[in-house]
């Protein structure tokens, strides 16, 4: 049996460019749901793809901050935060983004000041 050294090289032989493509994928796989097993914590960013596999591995978590692709879908609703829509949209760099509004999540309502401030930044990226 390898031990850990030999198995974590294996990682490093498949370029950053494949492994990137990887994660753009599997996180569309896993964008936005139809049906979500738990509706009160499937919109949250912890649960986004590309966070749950960039604390699997140090080396994926530099790929994928270092892949803009993977920052353009945000989701806003009542569990979304600040600074999760900050980092996507600076994580994103200049690529065009895909923002959905979830105005009620598990019969909670977004809250209509954290909205408005969201709509506020979102406009000024609307260039994009």
């Amino acid at each position: 049996m390898p031990d850990n050294h030999d198995a974590t090289g294996n990682v490093y032989a498949l370029p950053v460019e494949i492994w990137s493509k990887i994660f753009t994928i599997g996180k569309a796989m896993t964008d936005y749901p139809d049906d979500y097993a738990d509706e009160e914590s499937a919109g949250h960013p912890k649960n986004a793809f590309h966070f749950i596999v960039s604390h699997a591995f140090s080396y994926f978590r530099q790929i994928i901050l270092a892949s803009p692709q993977l920052w353009t879908s945000i989701q806003i609703d009542s569990i979304c935060s600040f600074k999760w829509l900050f980092m996507s949209m600076e994580r994103s760099q200049t690529l065009d983004l895909d923002i959905n509004i979830e105005l009620i999540v598990n019969q909670h309502l977004i809250d209509q000041g954290e909205l408005a401030l969201s709509m506020d930044i979102i406009i000024l990226q609307s260039h994009r």
